[in-house]
């Protein structure tokens, strides 16, 4: 593919078009396609980047057209493609978890109770043509839910298992409690759906009794772990916020430190000129060496002494016979 002429525009759209275009492939093939998309980053940084702002459209775009039921596994398609970027480090973990919570937040009703009582009072007043037709509205408004759940467990069994350690584990759990809060506002669920989330979890969950990840039942447990969650975030943020400010003071200081520096040798290069002008011809020889200075003896000033004696008489037996021979 390197060899092709990605400077023709229409070369470039075309491989573009090509490599956005995975739901003509296999599904367990996707990941070799951002596999290729990595290999050429290192050459066209460019491809990589229309490529994901297009897939992070299209994820967009199917949540506003979601009751279009025949596109449902291209967005499921899109969503394991971009896990897939993020395996071959094309993008940060931070589009990932931003996409998550936009499965479980886009056009979602926060209190669903009084507006299914709504829905149940408007049906009893309207004529039989409107009941079938706000019956099918709620069935399919719980279908689109169902499969953002799908499309959810979808991209944490891709990329999950790199969120189940280190630092990302905190971020994990948080949006675990916040996705089970989505699942139990919205049962009953199917009994595929059920089984969907408990396999994700138990993919999540790590070794051990302390890296298990629970199944919450109802909302005042989710309450509760989202409660200390938050905390435990808040705690977080705190302390790194408060290792900073060390961080930043030692910064300072030795900023400071370095430009008093700075002043303390302009300072003594002043005061070091005027002594270099006010020796004159009186100049000790090696002055400009300063690390000779210290080695300039007694027996050397008078060797200067004797050598200067010798040149100026040298100097006045040729002023004396400039064209005599020397004196034997």
């Amino acid at each position: 593919m390197r060899k092709m002429p990605w400077n023709d525009k229409k070369t470039y759209n075309f491989i573009t078009k090509t490599m956005f275009d995975v739901i003509g492939c296999k599904f367990g093939s996707i990941g070799v396609v951002a596999a290729i998309v990595a290999g050429l980053k290192k050459y066209h940084t460019e491809l990589v980047i229309d490529l994901v702002d297009m897939v992070v459209e299209e994820v967009r775009l199917g949540l506003e057209n979601e009751l279009e039921f025949g596109l449902n596994q291209r967005r499921m398609t899109y969503a394991k493609f971009l896990c897939e970027l993020y395996i071959y480090r094309l993008i940060d973990s931070q589009l990932v978890f931003d996409t998550l919570y936009l499965f479980i937040t886009f056009k979602v009703k926060t209190d669903p109770t009084k507006e299914g009582e709504d829905k149940k009072e408007e049906v009893k007043e309207a004529s039989k043509d409107d009941k079938v037709y706000a019956i099918e509205e709620v069935e399919d408004n719980k279908w689109t839910l169902l499969f953002r759940i799908r499309c959810v467990c979808q991209m944490l069994d891709t990329c999950g298992r790199y969120f189940s350690y280190g630092l990302y584990r905190s971020r994990l759990e948080r949006y675990l409690a916040y996705f089970q809060q989505f699942c139990i506002l919205n049962q009953p669920l199917p009994l595929e759906v059920d089984f969907i989330i408990d396999d994700t979890l138990e993919k999540l969950s790590g070794k051990g009794k302390k890296g298990k990840l629970k199944r919450l039942d109802t909302l005042e447990e989710v309450a509760e772990e989202i409660k200390v969650i938050e905390e435990r975030w808040a705690e977080q943020e705190k302390r790194a916020h408060r290792d900073a400010l060390p961080i930043r003071e030692e910064e300072e200081d030795r900023r400071s430190c370095e430009e008093d520096e700075d002043e303390n040798e302009d300072v003594e290069a002043d005061d070091s000129d005027p002594d270099e002008d006010a020796g004159g011809d009186g100049e000790v020889p090696g002055a400009e060496y300063p690390e000779r200075i210290s080695r300039w003896t007694k027996d050397d000033e008078r060797f200067m002494e004797d050598f200067d004696n010798l040149m100026k008489c040298d100097i006045q037996l040729n002023n004396e016979n400039p064209l005599g021979a020397w004196p034997l």
